[in-house]
């Protein structure tokens, strides 16, 4: 394994990793991981923006709400829960 490769890995949560897992460079990891976070500009940043300020979050219970609200701001067409455990979908 490559120093570049180590060094991108360590910085990634479980579920980062998760999605990484099948890539065998660094430079792979890197294009997959620009792809799912890329932000495109200040226009893109304030629609996210908009978009992310726009869901109300129940108090009772705000982990579905903050769910939905990360998949909205995710760049990529695969959703934010793709990336969990089986156990926690």
């Amino acid at each position: 394994m490559t120093k570049q490769k180590v060094t991108i890995l360590l910085r990634l949560s479980p579920q980062c990793l998760q999605a990484v897992a099948s890539k065998k460079t660094a430079f792979e990891i890197w294009t997959e991981l620009s792809t799912v976070f890329r932000v495109q500009g200040p226009s893109q940043i304030y629609a996210d923006f908009k978009q992310a300020t726009s869901h109300r979050v129940r108090l009772n219970d705000p982990a579905p709400d903050l769910l939905e609200i990360a998949c909205a701001l995710v760049v990529s067409r695969q959703p934010l829960s793709s990336y969990l455990p089986l156990s926690k979908r």
